[in-house]
C-alpha cells in the first residue's frame, strides 16, 4: 500500500505502508499477496468467495498454503484489540470443551 503525503518545502513524498501480521501461527505465504494494491482492488484470482457479514472496513478472504485468512484494513490498535478478543474467546471455548 502506498500513501502520498507532503514533505516540508512542498515536495510530495511517497510513504510506503507496510502491513503488520498478528497471528498465533504466522504464514510466510502471506508476504506474497499484493500489499501494494488497496484491499478493495485485489484481483478476484486472489480471493475466496465466502459470505461476509456487516463491517465498517473492507474485508477479503484469501487462501494461502491451504488455509483461508480474513484480511481487513483497520488501524493497528483496532486490529490488536479485535485479535485479543478473538484469541481470548477461542481460549475460553477450548477450556469449556476440555471440561465436558
Amino acid at each position: 500500500m502506498v500513501a502520498e503525503g507532503s514533505a516540508i518545502g512542498g515536495e510530495a513524498e511517497t510513504l510506503v505502508v507496510v502491513p503488520r501480521f498478528v497471528a498465533t501461527r504466522p504464514d510466510t505465504g502471506l508476504l506474497s499477496l499484493p500489499w501494494d494494491v488497496p484491499l478493495e482492488d485485489w484481483p478476484e484470482s486472489q480471493l475466496v468467495a465466502l459470505p461476509r457479514g456487516i463491517s465498517r472496513h473492507v474485508v477479503r478472504f484469501v487462501r494461502v498454503n491451504g488455509t483461508v485468512y480474513a484480511i481487513k484494513e483497520v488501524l493497528e490498535h483496532l486490529a490488536l484489540h479485535e485479535y485479543r478478543l478473538l484469541r481470548d474467546r477461542s481460549i475460553a471455548t477450548a477450556s469449556r470443551s476440555t471440561r465436558s
